[in-house]
This record gives structure tokens, C-alpha cells and sequence, in this order.
């Protein structure tokens, strides 16, 4: 017993030295970013939180909802790269600590939920993260491939088992595709549900005791036992409950009878509302002169709203639209690599991975499948081409990015069709060349941004791509 107790201190003193050390690092990138030019209240409002609450992380007890959430973690350590020069290396070594401090928050016996939470946003973000990564390497692999196996001859014997080995490689590749594509979903409603959960939880908000300790998350069962403290809330509210005064509590009964009785009235005035409903319903006349005292009541099956499966559930009034929210793990890399004569590369900006390949067999037409915005098709030249009821426009290098310039660029179109090794320059493909950025407003209105990295030509085509969401 006396080292589980010992263990347990030396987990808190961890978990403490490393909340201090976090805490005294973001109050100095705080300062770089002051004497910047960019003020606490500016940073705040850029990362979509009150200067108060800025403050707050880095104050004593600063537990709780009162942590710095991850977005306030990411926003601080792009504005101090960009605006302060700070470099890669302090900036992984303060993402690491951030892990180090919420993994060792969690592990104390008894976790706060919102560490818990914010735990499983970071874990399933970083996760989102590394496949983003090797779905991007795994479609650069597959286009490369693709290249190889179209160079090669079909009518000649070496050169078609070397296809057949590339193609072999190329379903490989795609089926893992489709596996880590599953995988990083789960990841990603996983990581929105505890979002959600922290998007809820208030600084200051009381967290039920079921809560209290974590136990309600999947995470960190095996490292923590199912113990509930004997102080519970339900215990507290008895406790209160039964110090109230006699006579106190024999008003509150007088008060609740009453209650009752109004109640039973309410309930039946809601049946004979619905009666007077049905009866309607079979006769036509009434309901073309209704009384005052015969219409139903508010709560009547005429009126009362239901819910449906397709309603979004209540969000925070922060929260923004669902198409307009950033994939996670943004800038996505996208690369369009030469598809082939029967092949199409399906584009939709809405959902991750942005790119599907179609086989289309010789002879058949191509019907774009729901949600694609824009398809990068055909062969020698290939032609990017956007979909009808989509709009995308090229906002050309050296030109003033910025969601109105991006929205006016996407609106002024100029991309319903463009070729490509037609002319080796960007004004023969509407301005697409490196350094360019590609503005697409789609069907779900979400603006993204296409930002062209790199452009080889030669044998085959590639175009890497940075994608974004402009908001």
C-alpha cells in the first residue's frame, strides 16, 4: 500500500513539473509573439478563443477545462514560426511536451475528464496526421506506377509481365488505401466526438461525477482502476437534502402536490387535443373554421416537431458550418499524376482522401460519381475538368491570396476544361503552373484552395498540390 502511495506522488510531481514547464514555455512564445506586434487579445481572436481564456492556461490551476486545447497549441506554434522565426526543433520539442504533460495528467489515478478528452483529440489528430502522410506517399507511389505500367507495351511478352507485376503492386497499394482511409475515419469521429465534448465543457463548468474520473472513454481502462471516490454527488445531495428544515421541506411536498395536479391537467388537455385532432382529420369542415377553443395545443402531433435522422445534432455557436470546417491535418498534399487512357482521377474537396481512380473501359463514357468536383482525365493531352454545379478559377502566382480573392477567382471560372502538354507554359492551361493556386467552390460550398507545389512534364504529367480550406 505505502508504494502504491509513493507511486502515486511521483505521478503527480511528474505530471506537475511537466505542467509547469509547458506553462512557462507558452507564456514565452506568448511574449515573442508581443513583441512581434501581435497582442494576447489579437492571438486569442485569431485562434478562435477570449484573451481570458489565453490567460488561463498558463496561470496556477490551470487544470481542467482550463488546459490549453490542442487548437490553441497548433495556433501557437504556427505564429511563432511565421512572425518570431522560431525553428522545427523547439517546435517539436513543445508538441512533445504537451503529449508528455497530458499522457501523465491521465495517468494519475483518478483523470480529470477534460485531460481525458483533450488526450483523445491529440492522440487521434496525431494519428490522422501519420496517415494523411502515407496516403499521400502511397498515391505519389501509385501514380509513379501508373507511369512505368503506361510506358510499357501490352504485345510484347517481356514488357507484359512487367505490367502485370506493376499492376499487381499498384491493387496492393490500393487496397491499403482503402484500409488506412478506414482506419484514419475512425480516427476522425473519434477525435470530432471529443471536440464536441471539450466544445461543451466551459472553464468554470461543473463535470458530472460520472464523469469526473474518465471512465466513460475508452482510453486508459488498464492503466487506471475502476474506483469512484466515496464523496460522490449523489452522496453530496443527500447530505443537502437532509439538513433542510422540517417545515421547510413539508412546504416543498404542499408545492409539489400542486405541481402534480397542474401536471395531470396538462396531460389531459394534451389527449383531448389529440382527440380533437383525429377528430378533424375525419371530418374536413371543422378544420376550415376552427375555434378558438377547439384548436389543438402547441404540443399536439399537428404541430410538435420531430426529430430526424438527418438533423445535425446542436452545436456550440462557435462551431462553423460542417463544409466549411478544415480536413484535419490541413494542408492536405495532393498529387495528379498522368491516369491513362481508361482511367479517371475523381477530385472531391469534401471528404478525405480527396482523390479516387475510376476505371472506364474502352468504349464506355465516364459518369462522375456523387460528390466529385473535378476530374483529371484522358491522356496526351490530360485535361483537368470541373464538374457542372461546382466553379473554379486560378488565382495566378504573385497574385494577393485570400478568401475573397480565392471565392471571386473560384465564382470567374475559367477551369471548365484545361489541357495540359499543350503548350508548356501556364497561359496555354489557364494560369496552372507552379507557385499558382487553384480555388474551388464546391457543391457542399466549401471554398478550398490548391496551392501547385510542383509541375513536371515530360513522358507523363505530375502536379503536386497543397489543398486547403479557406475560411
Amino acid at each position: 500500500m505505502a508504494d502504491q502511495q509513493l507511486d502515486a506522488f511521483d505521478q503527480a510531481d511528474d505530471a506537475d513539473r511537466k505542467h509547469a514547464e509547458l506553462k512557462d514555455l507558452i507564456r514565452k512564445y506568448l511574449a515573442l509573439l508581443q513583441a512581434s506586434g501581435l497582442s494576447q487579445n489579437q492571438f486569442a481572436a485569431r485562434a478562435g478563443f477570449t484573451s481570458g481564456q489565453v490567460s488561463n492556461t498558463h496561470r496556477p490551476g490551470a487544470y481542467g477545462p482550463n488546459f490549453p486545447r490542442l487548437r490553441l497549441i497548433d495556433g501557437l506554434c504556427t505564429e511563432v514560426q511565421e512572425r518570431c522565426g522560431v525553428q522545427d526543433e523547439p517546435i517539436a520539442a513543445f508538441r512533445k511536451l504537451y503529449w508528455d504533460t497530458l499522457a501523465a495528467l491521465c495517468a494519475r489515478p483518478k483523470p480529470h475528464h477534460s485531460h481525458v478528452l483533450m488526450f483523445t483529440e491529440l492522440r487521434h489528430a496525431e494519428r490522422i496526421r501519420a496517415i494523411t502522410r502515407q496516403l499521400s506517399h502511397d498515391q505519389q507511389t501509385i501514380g509513379n506506377l501508373t507511369a512505368d505500367r503506361d510506358a510499357l507495351r501490352d504485345d510484347r511478352d517481356g514488357e507484359r509481365e512487367q505490367r502485370q507485376t506493376l499492376q499487381t503492386k499498384i491493387d496492393e497499394l490500393t487496397r491499403g488505401i482503402s484500409s488506412l482511409t478506414a482506419e484514419r475515419n475512425d480516427s476522425v469521429l473519434l477525435m470530432d466526438s471529443a471536440r464536441e465534448q471539450l466544445d461543451r465543457i466551459q472553464p468554470g463548468a461543473t463535470i458530472p461525477a460520472a464523469q469526473e474520473d474518465g471512465r466513460d472513454l475508452d482510453v486508459f481502462h488498464a492503466e487506471h482502476p475502476d474506483t469512484r471516490p466515496v464523496t460522490n454527488q449523489v452522496f453530496h445531495n443527500y447530505q443537502a437534502v437532509s439538513r433542510i428544515p422540517l417545515p421547510v421541506k413539508a412546504a416543498g411536498a404542499v408545492v409539489a402536490a400542486a405541481l402534480l395536479v397542474f401536471a395531470g391537467i396538462g396531460i389531459a388537455n394534451v389527449f383531448d387535443g389529440r382527440q380533437n385532432t383525429d377528430t378533424t382529420a375525419q371530418d374536413p369542415s371543422r378544420a376550415s373554421s376552427p375555434s378558438t377553443a377547439d384548436s389543438p395545443p402547441s404540443d399536439s402531433k399537428a404541430t410538435q416537431q420531430q426529430p430526424t435522422p438527418s438533423q445535425e445534432p446542436t452545436r456550440t455557436a462557435s462551431a462553423p458550418p460542417p463544409a466549411s470546417r478544415p480536413h484535419p491535418g490541413e494542408p492536405l498534399p495532393m498529387v495528379l499524376a498522368s491516369p491513362g487512357c481508361d482511367t479517371v482521377t475523381e477530385i472531391d474537396f469534401d471528404k478525405v482522401p480527396l482523390l479516387n481512380r475510376v476505371d472506364v473501359p474502352s468504349g464506355e463514357e465516364y459518369e462522375a460519381g456523387t460528390g466529385v468536383d473535378m476530374t483529371f482525365s484522358d491522356c496526351a493531352p490530360e485535361k483537368l475538368r470541373t464538374m457542372t454545379g461546382r466553379f473554379a478559377g486560378t488565382l495566378r502566382k504573385g497574385k494577393e491570396f485570400n478568401k475573397n480573392t480565392c471565392l471571386a477567382a473560384a465564382q470567374g471560372g475559367g477551369l471548365e476544361t484545361v489541357g495540359f502538354r499543350n503548350g508548356g507554359t501556364p497561359e496555354y492551361r489557364s494560369g496552372i503552373g507552379e507557385g499558382a493556386v487553384i480555388c474551388v467552390l464546391t457543391d457542399q460550398n466549401r471554398l478550398a484552395s490548391a496551392k501547385v507545389v510542383k509541375l513536371a512534364e515530360g513522358f507523363s504529367i505530375t502536379i503536386t498540390l497543397d489543398v486547403s480550406t479557406v475560411v
